[in-house]
């Protein structure tokens, strides 16, 4: 089984902005966050990877959220050599953005810590079903393109 490893992660943009609207009161379950992801590899030979991950979240106006969120990380990451690359795809497919999401999620804990509605946490979300959201939009768009 090939591993994943991150050598590096970088921030892009980060945007934190307070909800002057902001009900402490108010109920914000079930908000999910617009999350993207992408991967790119340059050679096929070799087994590193360009994965950038965006979350958006509070763009909506309403009183649930304290916070507008808008923040883009990138990161390398590196695959044991293996020569199945089909595998090490699906590696990184579901296994990089739960990484970089859980980086983001502390670099936004660090960012609202001080700030005036007080500290927030990303909601957990689901990579799975993110990923296979990824890879059927990937597909039907190949397939219009062959179409």
């Amino acid at each position: 089984m090939p591993r994943l490893d991150i050598s590096n992660y970088y921030l892009e943009e980060l945007l934190v902005r307070s909800n002057s609207a902001f009900d402490f009161d108010a109920e914000s379950q079930g908000v999910e966050p617009a999350i993207n992801f992408d991967f790119f590899r340059n050679d096929a030979s070799e087994p590193r990877f360009l994965v950038r991950l965006t979350v958006d979240l509070g763009e909506e106006s309403g009183r649930s959220l304290p916070y507008q969120i808008h923040l883009a990380v990138f990161a390398a990451f590196d695959a044991t050599n293996d020569s199945n690359n089909t595998l090490i795809e699906q590696l990184v497919a579901t296994n990089a953005a739960p990484i970089l999401y859980g980086i983001a999620r502390g670099i936004i804990g660090q960012a609202t810590a001080q700030a005036i509605h007080g500290p927030y946490v990303l909601p957990t979300v689901n990579f799975i079903e993110l990923a296979k959201k990824k890879v059927q939009a990937t597909t039907q768009t190949a397939e219009l393109d062959a179409g």
